[in-house]
This record gives structure tokens, C-alpha cells and sequence, in this order.
């Protein structure tokens, strides 16, 4: 992995693959988040006067084809991903960047042409939404919110306690201290953690 280490900045390149916790985690919440609206729309249609017999089969039908997707879903990251979702971070006097991996751009940019091509409004936001994200910079006056979590070699940077604008980075174990050094030197928020 190319680094570029000097006295007051450091980067460095990392890949998140696929099937690791953290993208789990992610899909895992995704999923959560249906089962809630989903379990929202059943009980509204229970309560004004359905009944189970009636409900099961459109129940059934659900879950089958939500079930389906989070499978396609991930079935396509892992081919589109072998090797994971890659970023080089830089963390400098000026504040912390993190930018996509030439892979993630251009996969971005596909699934933007492809729902234009398609006339698929959600793609077209998907892909839009995802290189919004794909270029990150955070100003150390900006950043209001700083997590540093050693046993997942993480660090987490945001505008406010909401997320805004997050930037959330993993490292190798080794360079672990020289960004913490590094953070806890531009930023003193760093310092209480």
C-alpha cells in the first residue's frame, strides 16, 4: 500500500472488502429499516379491518422479494468490489480528506448513466448520491464531532452530532499512532477521547 509520511501529514491507502463487518452492518440496518416500515404498513392494514388470512400471502410475497434483493444486492457489490471499496485518506494541517478509489468512481458514474439510459429515476439518484460522496474534506475548524476507536483501528470526524458530513476512515494497525499523533496535534477535540 503507497503511503506518503512527513512530519505534519500523513496518507494512506485502505480497502473495506465486502464481506466484512462493517458493510454487514450497514446492510444489516438497511434491512432493519424495512422490516419497520414494512411492519408499520401490515399493522395499519390489521387495524382497519384486514385479517391474517388475507395479509399472509402479500407477507409471504414480501419478505420473499426483499430477501431476494438483499442477496442480489449483495452478490453484485461482491462481484463489483473484489476488492472492496477502496480510499486513500490524508489527514494534513488543513483538515482530513478521504477520496474513492478510481473502481468505486467508475462504478458510480455506470450506475448513473445506466438509470439515465433506463429512465430509472432511483438509479440515477443512487449513482448521483454515491459521487456526491466520492471526493470528502473536512477542515479541522469544521469538524465538531472526533471518534477514535483503537481496537477497530477507526477514526470518525463530523460537523455536528447528527453525522453531518461524516468522514469515517479505517487504518492498517501500524499506522494507528501516527494519525492519532497527528489528530490529537491539529485538533484538540481529539485529545478528551
Amino acid at each position: 500500500m503507497p503511503k506518503n509520511s512527513q512530519k505534519d501529514s500523513f496518507s494512506w491507502n485502505y480497502s473495506i472488502p465486502v464481506f466484512s463487518a462493517y458493510i454487514i452492518k450497514g446492510m444489516l440496518v438497511g434491512l432493519a429499516i424495512f422490516f419497520v416500515v414494512f411492519g408499520l404498513i401490515g399493522l395499519t392494514a390489521y387495524l382497519n379491518g384486514g385479517n391474517w388470512s388475507t395479509l399472509t400471502p402479500d407477507i409471504y410475497f414480501g419478505l420473499g422479494f426483499v430477501g431476494l434483493i438483499f442477496v442480489i444486492t449483495y452478490l453484485s457489490l461482491f462481484f463489483l468490489f473484489p476488492q472492496g471499496f477502496g480510499y486513500r485518506c490524508t489527514i494534513n494541517s488543513s483538515g482530513v480528506s478521504q477520496i474513492a478509489s478510481v473502481r468505486v468512481k467508475q462504478v458510480n458514474r455506470l450506475t448513473t448513466l445506466a438509470g439515465a439510459v433506463g429512465r430509472s429515476p432511483g438509479a440515477v439518484g443512487a449513482g448521483l448520491t454515491a459521487t456526491s460522496g466520492e471526493d470528502r474534506f473536512l477542515a479541522w475548524s469544521e469538524i465538531k464531532i472526533i471518534k477514535i476507536n483503537q481496537a477497530k483501528n477507526y477514526f470518525y470526524f463530523s460537523k455536528g452530532r447528527l453525522g453531518l458530513f461524516p468522514i469515517g476512515v479505517f487504518c492498517h494497525s501500524k499506522d494507528f499512532q501516527t494519525i492519532k499523533t497527528l489528530i490529537n496535534k491539529y485538533s484538540p477535540r481529539a485529545l478528551a477521547k
